[in-house]
């Protein structure tokens, strides 16, 4: 389905999300800040409708990167992630891009954000795609019942999805916190690697 209420990860169509914050570039501290954009529009990938998701990444003010992304929801209310086309930019301009489409050239869907997670299940994949693109993420219910606190609030009853891919390696991790029926609010990042 195309109307995506988990409680996790909702994505209604008309939602924008803002993410600022900050990132390592050396020893250097860089400003950071990702707009997602659940659009309306919907694309069939693999026989499945899609929601249309735009994100914008930005490093130090300039875009670095910006992406749609294809999202579905099950019958049992798991997110899917059915793929994505990417463009990326150096300081000036557009330098390439790279799209994987579920159904396309080996590549598969996963789960995004799982409608009932619990703490101790094994990992899930987040979907696949072979060379060139080399999307490996999977994703582990880390820890439920958290609490965090950003700049637009305080939140409770918080999941933690720890992510992470062949190409980061086991000891590298991206960690998404999410609000029940707001979606992810924050994003952190243990182990070794940026």
């Amino acid at each position: 389905s195309t109307n995506i209420d988990n409680k996790w990860f909702p994505l209604k169509p008309g939602t924008q999300h803002v993410h600022k914050g900050f990132t390592q570039d050396g020893k250097k501290r860089v400003p950071h800040r990702l707009v997602m954009t659940v659009t309306d529009l919907v694309k069939v990938i693999d026989g499945v409708r899609a929601v249309v998701v735009w994100e914008e990444d930005y490093k130090a003010g300039r875009l670095l990167e910006q992406q749609i992304v294809f999202f579905a929801q099950d019958n049992s209310g798991n997110v899917w992630h059915l793929g994505q086309l990417r463009e990326m930019y150096d300081e000036k301009e557009f330098v390439g891009g790279r799209a994987w489409l579920s159904g396309t050239d080996g590549a598969r869907a996963g789960i995004m954000v799982l409608a009932k997670p619990r703490a101790g299940t094994p990992s899930y994949s987040q979907g696949y795609a072979p060379p060139p693109f080399n999307w490996t993420d999977r994703g582990t219910v880390d820890q439920m019942g958290q609490k965090t606190c950003v700049p637009a609030g305080c939140y409770e009853d918080i999941l933690v999805i720890a992510e992470n891919s062949d190409e980061e390696g086991p000891d590298a991790q991206q960690l998404k916190y999410y609000a029940p029926g707001v979606g992810f609010v924050r994003v952190g990042w243990r182990g070794r690697g940026e």
